[in-house]
């Protein structure tokens, strides 16, 4: 039988060859029904012949990143890079550093490259319009990313509340009563992991305490030095405490430096829970809480497959993807 064309394709179908090119280089806004009967036809008549298209061209997807220096993003844009390349798709990564300007240009950029799919890890600005996008779909991990003026195609997201839940009870099983919640997104109370702290202060009936509500820094800074200089300001204002909830590990590692210089022990005084179970975690033997970075990769490559009209079965979706405690030796 003789190899398919987009030709061929369209005669059988009644359409336009253009149309046919559009859908197989995933170019233009053509209906998911057209596109469905195009890809049924060519499986039903020539299955070789999707191996063929897809891989004469080029298939490239962008990933719109806040900072690469982050152990958490890193390993997750890696894991994403490696499973997109099993399936011979490029990745074009850029750091934009929570910058307003540096995520608008990356996103262009994007679109200039002509890529077919844009992934945003971590973004924090509204700074593309969807009509601008050329019906480009756009997957955020993030429950809350305002890359776009309206939601994204896909959220592959962990479920930060949950894990808000599970440190805030492994603080109170643990006799906490004063427990503080620290993070870097300013109001915290936009923070998923301050509602599950919440809950869960409401439902052991301790109070919550606004002294305890700490923003440590922004995106940008030094996390481990401006948690410690905030641990270092409560201290010498007298504020009590003995637990805190600190948002990363790094935040942890800070609150950890203040106490050693003011002779505070831990967990005998002070019991102390991270987040995102980094490599900082193991060293320093931080009671943290797990993201699990593979699921979170494969979700989004599944979800880009999806957009190929691929459907791999050896990639488990999940979602929300769960969470867990991870023991150390500072709870």
């Amino acid at each position: 039988m003789k190899k398919l064309t987009a030709k061929t394709i369209a005669k059988e179908l009644n359409i336009s060859p253009s149309t046919v090119s559009r859908v197989l280089n995933n170019s233009g806004k053509i209906s998911d029904e057209t596109k469905k009967n195009i890809y049924s036809y060519i499986r039903k008549h020539d299955p070789d012949s999707i191996y063929l298209f897809q891989n004469n061209n080029k298939r490239i997807v962008g990933l719109v990143v806040s900072k690469l220096s982050n152990e958490f993003f890193a390993k997750i844009t890696e894991q994403i890079e490696k499973l997109l390349s099993r399936y011979n798709i490029s990745l074009i990564i850029k750091c934009t550093n929570y910058s307003f300007e540096e995520e608008k240009a990356a996103i262009y950029s994007l679109i200039d490259n002509k890529v077919q799919c844009i992934i945003t890890l971590a973004t924090r600005h509204k700074v593309v319009n969807r009509s601008e996008l050329n019906n480009i779909p756009i997957i955020s991990i993030d429950e809350s990313d305002p890359i776009i003026d309206s939601v994204p195609d896909v959220r592959v997201w962990c479920d930060q509340y949950i894990g808000g839940v599970l440190a805030s009870e492994e603080l109170v099983s643990k006799g906490c009563k004063q427990i503080i919640f620290m993070t870097n997104i300013a109001p915290y109370f936009k923070d998923y992991k301050y509602k599950g702290y919440c809950d869960t202060l409401k439902k052991h009936n301790l109070t919550i305490d606004n002294r305890l509500l700490v923003t440590s820094g922004n995106y940008s800074t030094n996390s481990i030095k401006d948690a410690e200089l905030m641990t270092e300001y409560l201290l010498t204002k007298g504020v009590k405490f003995d637990g805190v909830f600190a948002t990363s590990d790094r935040r942890a590692l800070g609150v950890m430096i203040a106490l050693d210089k003011h002779n505070i022990k831990y967990p005998e005084d002070v019991k102390i829970i991270g987040y995102d179970a980094s490599t900082l975690s193991e060293s320093f033997g931080i009671t943290s809480i797990y993201q699990d970075i593979n699921n979170i990769a494969e979700n989004c490559v599944i979800n880009i497959l999806k957009y190929f009209n691929e459907h791999p079965r050896e990639l488990v979706y999940k979602s929300p993807i769960p969470v867990f405690l991870k023991k150390g030796t500072t709870t």
